[in-house]
């Protein structure tokens, strides 16, 4: 018998993708009765696109306007896919005085070449001349996990152009990927996003919000579902930070204020680092209460870390006196690109 599961085709490219918890997520929500779902910290899109593939009405929700970018491009959108003239319009050749130079000007020698980099101005120039629309979304999309998949560990955390160009034997990555013209990824990807666009009974929404801010009747009849999967905060070490791991994919997002964002301070002229609550050791316990207190209303499903602050039991406790039904559903070992340490990736249920 096929399972639902095996028309699941999904790519994700992004440290922190629950891709590989989509079997364990579905085995939870396939047993459970609701239509309505907010999906609070959506990032890559993976567990919304499950929700949307069950034909649920589903809310994605995230900070990073080029997370909004995808939700608008794979979510929300239910018909339209990049044409052959969509394409030739992205990729087609510009005098190279008709287009900003950002790109080869403050990032030489950081992250791609300078004939990569001449590229990405030009197309990143052709996709604004693009009419706003989901055309423009999913070009962006195309465009994001090309410069993904070209960079090593997937992620602009460090300047690690010489990792891609030194004549040396490695033991990690595919430097035939890396070194692909972006022009040969962006066609494949045009392939690979035209196949996720699915045409459901019920509309999909996007929306780019403080989790503390998202309108609670959004929904008339509200979320009957809402899955949390925060941004993980380790007991040790240091935090992981999305807007600082994929700030040059934020950056393409505001391409015209960009340059004013830059921190210089920054050997790998990352965005001027913003506070963001949820990244905060010592607030984050207040933020989780505060978060539950708001949605006691929905049934909840939280993905969280073993090894994360607030600990397991901290949550269960705080979950237990809001709900009556609490529970770890599932527990998946994981490692991470670039940890050093083993963790559970763990499911908890609670409804009433």
């Amino acid at each position: 018998m096929t399972s639902f599961l095996d028309s699941f085709s999904f790519q994700t490219r992004y440290r922190g993708s629950k891709i590989k918890m989509i079997p364990a997520i579905y085995d939870v929500v396939k047993k459970l009765e609701f239509e309505t779902v907010l999906d609070a910290f959506a990032g890559t899109g993976v567990v919304s696109y499950l929700f949307k593939r069950m034909d649920k009405q589903v809310l994605f929700n995230d900070h990073l306007h080029f997370n909004y970018i995808i939700g608008r491009a794979i979510i929300e959108n239910s018909e339209t896919r990049l044409t052959k003239a969509d394409v030739d319009q992205i990729l087609k050749p510009k005098p190279y005085e008709e287009h900003s130079h950002l790109i080869e000007e403050q990032f030489a020698d950081i992250y791609y070449t300078n004939e990569e980099n001449v590229w990405l101005d030009r197309v990143i120039s052709n996709l604004y001349e693009m009419e706003p629309g989901y055309n423009q979304d999913l070009g962006f999309w195309c465009l994001f996990q090309s410069c993904i998949t070209k960079r090593p560990f997937s992620l602009f955390h460090r300047r690690n152009l010489n990792l891609r160009t030194r004549n040396v034997k490695r033991s990690f990555g595919n430097k035939v990927t890396w070194d692909t013209p972006f022009d040969i990824h962006f066609k494949r990807f045009v392939e690979e996003v035209n196949g996720y666009i699915i045409k459901t009974k019920k509309s999909c929404h996007v929306l780019r919000s403080d989790v503390m801010q998202v309108p609670l009747n959004y929904f008339e009849q509200g979320f009957d579902l809402v899955y949390i999967d925060p941004p993980y905060i380790p007991k040790r070490g240091e935090n992981i930070i999305y807007r600082d791991l994929y700030h040059f994919l934020e950056g393409i997002t505001q391409y015209d204020e960009w340059e004013s964002q830059i921190d210089s301070k920054s050997k790998h002229k990352r965005i001027k680092p913003l506070y963001n609550v949820w990244n905060d050791k010592k607030s984050i316990t207040n933020v989780f209460t505060d978060m539950l207190d708001r949605y006691k209303n929905s049934t909840i499903l939280l993905s969280h870390r073993s090894e994360g602050i607030p600990s397991t039991n901290d949550l269960l406790d705080m979950l237990n006196k809001k709900w009556t039904s609490v529970s770890i559903v599932n527990s998946i070992g994981h490692k991470y690109a670039l940890s050093t340490r083993d963790s559970n990736e763990i499911l908890i249920l609670a409804h009433n």
